[in-house]
């Protein structure tokens, strides 16, 4: 019979005591790999004092990855404290909004990230530590990102809840897509002759859409008049058989720039607006339908939709927006005498159904086509495994180690500890949950133990709040490690700044006190610390100048006495 591991206990204690006065705070590993499996209990004295050091690396993401919000996708570095994400509850399999708090850590540009590319050309970047949600030998497992191998797949969302916050009207979506697509924006300064025939010196700016499509120059000169109330021509050029939407408006130009779509040479710079990502999925579709009607290609047959672009970046955001619609493309490389070029394609039934039915084309010529595809029984992907409607699961095809990244973030979520990352359920992680396990252990022991015992815990994250409450939501998961749901109640106490304590209390955290530290308790190098400055720099030198001087006078000074010391100090 296996017994329990007992750490930190001797061992005329442990015959003493047996296993009283102690916590358990997890299961003993086995194996390494694939082979790994948890074994026996592992329990900690708590009679005795120790020192426990937690140690390993931050598991974190990339700033420029995008992390679903109710504000739609945005950088995780664009993430506010205690903004709504979308996450995983595992044991359901469907999505539920949760507040999340935002972390940032630093790191050294030799460090070693892993960069994860999938069948559909996604790909998510991640430090070794990072866990992410992998479907192997048909199980859903979470994985740090050096333990994922190619046999592993990574679980992605195929369908997104709607945003609602439209701020704009349905002809700046269809707008955005035909300038974005087939537009220019030429912004010129200099000298002009003006209808007089008198220079003068100025700044020109033109919106011009080209186009074969006698169909989307009407929509485009249509959307802009109804829009704007300015003069709109339509020039027929003869030497290429297509059109020219011309705007010569500058209020037009100004508003159209700031709404996302870049002047010059754009190419390569394009980017999904920010004002799409923020709004609802009718101005979406109308969006992506005037993009694809410039730009996409739906071959003869109707039997796949293609869109081509030189950025990279793009590329990965329309794969994101089109889930919205339950669209799976997946994106390809080509190399062509003009450079690199991204496809993104899609051709199962499914997909065709839902661009077809949700989005469409503004020509009619291009609905045509895809009214021609004939379609089999299989409506989804044949070699994709689907947990559900919502989720799928993608073949790794590249895994690479990369350096260079400098700083990383990651979110704290409550309860399902998971949020959607490029499209992919990605899980928070943090050493700080060790912690949690030890102080709620502690807080659990019989009260002759307990009365001689105190956790203090900075709660930089904010999150040990919720040790108050029973942690229903994973009930069944507790359950399967002979655990029930336990609320610590008055067993916790929470303190937050006094000047924090009705905006929390109002946000419904279960606050108990107010607490504040008189600035003359810290030292000169507590003050450097908490601006983050090296000792050297001449803003702690003065600082430690000034907190030193004020100190051997017995001062209990507040933040003003240190502004007033610093400038009336004629060498500082």
């Amino acid at each position: 019979m296996a017994h329990e591991i007992v750490i930190g206990r001797r061992r005329e204690d442990l015959e003493k005591y047996g296993k009283e006065g102690t916590g358990f705070i997890g299961k003993h590993i086995v194996g390494r790999g694939e082979g790994a499996h948890l074994t026996v209990k592992v329990l900690m004295d708590f009679l005795r004092p120790h020192v426990i050091m937690v140690v390993g690396k931050r598991g974190c993401l990339p700033a420029d990855h995008l992390v679903f919000t109710r504000g739609g996708y945005k950088p995780i570095s664009k993430v506010k404290n205690g903004e709504e994400v979308l996450s995983l509850n595992l044991e359901k399999l469907t999505t539920e909004w949760k507040k999340t708090k935002l972390v940032k850590y630093k790191i050294e540009e030799k460090e070693e990230l892993y960069r994860f590319k999938l069948e559909d050309g996604r790909e998510i970047i991640a430090t070794e530590e990072h866990p992410l949600l992998v479907f192997h030998n048909d199980v859903l497992l979470w994985k740090k990102a050096r333990n994922i191998t190619k046999d592993d797949k990574l679980v992605v969302l195929t369908d997104l809840p709607e945003v609602k916050n439209d701020k704009e009207s349905l002809r700046i979506a269809r707008l955005l897509g035909f300038v974005l697509a087939d537009g220019t924006i030429n912004i010129m300064k200099g000298r002009f002759k003006d209808g007089r025939g008198n220079w003068y010196n100025g700044v020109k700016k033109r919106i011009r859409i080209t186009t074969s499509s006698l169909e989307i120059a009407n929509q485009a000169k249509k959307d802009f008049e109804e829009e704007f109330a300015c003069k709109v021509r339509i020039d027929k050029r003869k030497d290429k058989n297509c059109y020219d939407v011309v705007v010569t408006s500058g209020k037009v130009v100004d508003r159209i720039v700031q709404l996302g779509v870049p002047p010059g040479r754009k190419a390569k710079k394009i980017r999904v607006p920010k004002i799409v990502w923020e709004s609802s999925n009718e101005f979406k579709s109308q969006f992506l339908s005037a993009l694809f009607s410039c730009d996409g290609y739906v071959s003869k047959n109707g039997e796949r939709i293609e869109y081509y672009t030189a950025s990279k970046e793009f590329a990965r955001e329309l794969q994101l927006l089109l889930s919205h619609f339950s669209i799976e493309a997946s994106i390809r490389e080509k190399n062509t005498f003009y450079g690199k070029y991204y496809i993104i394609r899609f051709s199962d039934y499914s997909s065709l159904m839902n661009f077809k039915n949700r989005i469409g084309f503004v020509q009619t010529r291009k609905n045509l086509r895809l009214s021609r595809k004939k379609f089999g029984v299989r409506k989804r992907k044949v070699k994709t495994t689907y947990l559900n409607d919502l989720l799928a699961c993608r073949k790794i095809i590249e895994i690479e180690k990369i350096k260079g990244v400098n700083e990383v973030f990651d979110l704290v979520v409550d309860d399902n500890h998971s949020f959607i990352a490029n499209g992919i359920v990605s899980h928070n992680s943090g050493k700080s949950y060790s912690g949690g396990v030890i102080a709620e252990e502690i807080a659990l022991l019989p009260e002759e133990y307990r009365k001689n015992l105190c956790v203090v815990m900075v709660d930089t994250m904010g999150i040990y709040w919720s040790m108050k409450y029973p942690n229903e939501a994973q009930m069944s998961l507790l359950s399967s490690w002979g655990l029930q749901p336990k609320g610590l109640g008055d067993r916790v106490k929470v303190y937050v700044p006094f000047k924090q304590f009705e905006e929390f209390k109002s946000a419904g955290i279960p606050v108990d006190f107010g607490v504040s530290v008189e600035p003359w308790r810290f030292d000169a190098e507590d003050w450097s610390l908490a601006f983050n400055l090296p000792r050297t720099n001449p803003l702690a030198i003065a600082l430690e100048k000034t907190i030193n001087r004020m100190k051997e006078r017995n001062e209990k000074f507040l933040v003003p006495d240190i502004i007033t010391e610093i400038r009336d100090d004629r060498e500082i």
